[in-house]
């Protein structure tokens, strides 16, 4: 998921790993803005940076 979010978001987008999210069954997780976007991987992680305008 860090290599996706490195390759796909925009460089003003911060990605970085992080602690515990809670949510550890239904990973890999990203959170953005707040929200926990669960069960991602590198397809879902291009869609979503271009769903909210992130993509690079």
């Amino acid at each position: 998921m860090l290599e996706a979010g490195y390759e796909y978001a925009a460089r003003s987008v911060p990605v970085r790993r992080c602690g515990c999210l809670g949510h550890c069954d239904e990973g890999p997780n990203v959170v953005y803005g707040g929200v926990v976007y669960t069960d991602m991987d590198p397809a879902k992680m291009r869609a979503l940076l271009a769903g909210l305008g992130l993509s690079g």
